[in-house]
């Protein structure tokens, strides 16, 4: 995995020079030798290999970085990485955001200022108001020429056309399995705050809300809590992975809600750190706009949050279920 170093920070390995963790290079004449070596950090405890250092400790840089190639492993074979893999492998190593990556094929006119205007109303952050375009590019939701794939999430005027990965799928089954027949399904347009509004709208209108009497008054039962429903769909839409092009889905089934996310969570986070309220955050210019909104916590308690609700509400636990290739949440529907 390539590494980025400030001149400084460079300068300053050099000084060092090398040591069991680090191995300069002038140039990469034999593939051979450079196997062995990377072979060699990987059987210890790993290192950083350095190209276009000479011996004398002088910088002569690499005449083609574009040369460098990329192998991934995918089931038994290996083979030569793409764009969106690459991607992946930077995120993974906090190298690089995916949502402030901009989207070439695109301007600013994609970009709608005046719902950026509302969201700061809405913030209270009326004061910012000054520049929206200064603003967005601080945020690094606009590059100064294209937006980013979090400007387009957050404020695109057509989300799901730009990035196909902001879909978001709504279904009720008939069953309990996934696999029955719909008996509704929708497809969510628009950028995130939206699409969370949609979400909680479709929701209710296939989950029951009862009542019962507490003392003299009624008071509303929520088959799952809305505010659990509305966490998980917040959660799913903030930390999935945008490289993916598959959409968010959302199940209604007979006796749950399934959320689910494309791609496992970063960092090798698993269930057992999620209930734990370990955070790793993989679209934090995303995460952070949400957070201003009061759609989500900094301190990453989300699901947390969502275990404490279901457990007050109906005394039913949520379900983790982490595959490579999404990451889906269970909430139990209450006692009919």
């Amino acid at each position: 995995m390539a590494v980025w170093m400030t001149p400084d920070e460079l300068r300053d390995r050099i000084l060092r020079w090398e040591n069991p963790h680090t191995d300069f290079k002038e140039t990469v004449d034999n593939d051979i030798e450079l196997a062995k070596d990377l072979v060699c950090f990987a059987d210890s405890d790993g290192g950083q290999l350095v190209i276009g250092v000479a011996e004398d400790r002088s910088v002569v840089g690499v005449p083609d970085v574009d040369e460098g190639r990329y192998y991934i492993r995918s089931g038994a074979r290996c083979h030569r990485a793409s764009r969106e893999e690459l991607l992946r492998l930077f995120q993974a190593a906090r190298s690089l955001f995916y949502d402030e990556q901009p989207l070439p094929r695109l301007d600013l006119a994609d970009l709608d200022l005046d719902a950026v205007s509302r969201y700061l109303r809405d913030t209270d952050q009326i004061d910012l108001d000054d520049d929206l375009v200064q603003l967005l590019h601080a945020w690094r939701m606009y590059d100064g020429s294209h937006p980013t794939v979090g400007g387009i999430v957050l404020f695109g005027r057509r989300p799901q056309t730009a990035l196909e990965s902001s879909r978001v799928v709504v279904g009720a089954l008939a069953g309990d399995d996934i696999g029955d027949d719909f008996v509704d399904r929708k497809d969510v347009y628009g950028p995130l705050f939206s699409a969370v509004a949609q979400i909680e709208t479709l929701l209710q209108l296939h989950l029951r809300t009862g009542h019962e009497i507490v003392g003299f008054e009624k008071e509303k039962r929520e088959e799952i809590p809305m505010a659990a429903l509305r966490e998980a769909a917040v959660n799913a839409l903030v930390h999935r992975d945008y490289t993916i092009p598959g959409p968010t889905r959302i199940f209604v089934l007979s006796n749950r809600v399934e959320v689910r996310s494309p791609r496992r969570p970063p960092n090798s986070v698993d269930a057992e750190a999620m209930r734990a309220g370990v955070h790793v955050t993989r679209n934090p210019h995303i995460y952070s706009r949400v957070v201003a909104a009061e759609l989500a916590t900094r301190a990453g308690t989300g699901i947390r949050r969502i275990t404490r609700l279901l457990k007050e509400a109906n005394g039913t636990s949520l379900g983790i279920a982490i595959s490579d290739a999404e990451v889906a949440l269970t909430l139990p529907r209450g006692p009919r």
